[in-house]
């Protein structure tokens, strides 16, 4: 039950950027937060480990394969009726993914799915704190692009 949760619900959120420097953006159907951009992710099922329920998530969101990388944050999004109810609660884990393939498509909580620039995110009225994590994504995208391995291949994650 995400509605009035008797504890914290685990949940996973997925930065992924595709080879033009892009970050893909969903645009929320349900709430919270209906109808704000943020990244693809979600609840994590029984039995799934933290990789397969954002791979999950994203294919189901976004029709996009990814490879999960390293984890970026990890936070709390408690969301409080006006009496001070709490409504939503969830503890989510945001990773770098890398692009593998697919053509973005809204599906099942996404209304809309796009590839935008990095510096026109502030464009689009955007979920709590995911700007500064896609800034974090950025850096740290671009820092592992750039490097490699001590035996002189690319690093991958």
């Amino acid at each position: 039950m995400r509605k009035y949760p008797k504890r914290p619900v685990p949940s996973v959120g997925g930065i992924i950027f595709n080879p033009e420097g892009s970050v893909l953006l969903i645009r929320r159907k349900k709430p919270p937060e209906k109808g704000k951009w943020s990244i693809p992710g979600g609840v994590i099922r029984r039995g799934e480990n933290l990789h397969e329920a954002l791979e999950r998530e994203v294919f189901e969101e976004c029709m996009l394969n990814v490879k999960v990388g390293p984890l970026l944050s990890a936070c709390s999004r408690i969301i409080k009726t006006k009496k001070g109810r709490i409504l939503y609660h969830f503890v989510i884990l945001d990773y770098l993914c890398r692009y593998r393939g697919g053509r973005p498509k809204a599906r099942s909580d996404a209304s809309d799915v796009r590839w935008i620039k990095v510096n026109e995110i502030d464009k689009y009225p955007c979920t709590e704190g995911i700007n500064d994590v896609i800034a974090k994504a950025w850096e740290k995208n671009n820092r592992s692009c750039q490097s490699t391995t001590s035996y002189g291949e690319k690093n991958e994650f």
